[in-house]
C-alpha cells in the first residue's frame, strides 16, 4: 500500500484522499503543500500507519528552507 493523504476541500465542500504516493518523506512533502490551500486531516501509510495534523505541522516547520536571493 502507498501513502494517501487526507484533506478538507472547503470550496466543494466534501473530503478528499490524494492520488498514492510512494514514500512516507513525498506524501508528507504533498500534505505541507495541500495545506497551503486546504485543511489537511492527516496521511495514512501501509499497515494502517497514520500521521496527524500536529505531526505533520512539525514535519513542515523542519522542512522550511530560507531563500535568500543573491
Amino acid at each position: 500500500m502507498a501513502w494517501v493523504v487526507h484533506y478538507w476541500d472547503e470550496i466543494n465542500k466534501r473530503n478528499i484522499t490524494s492520488r498514492e504516493i510512494n514514500t512516507r518523506e513525498d506524501a508528507m512533502d504533498e500534505a505541507c503543500s495541500l495545506m497551503q490551500r486546504h485543511t489537511v486531516s492527516h496521511v495514512a501509510g501501509p499497515n494502517g500507519e497514520r500521521i496527524d495534523i500536529v505531526d505533520i505541522r512539525d514535519w513542515c516547520s523542519a522542512q522550511i528552507v530560507l531563500f535568500i536571493p543573491w
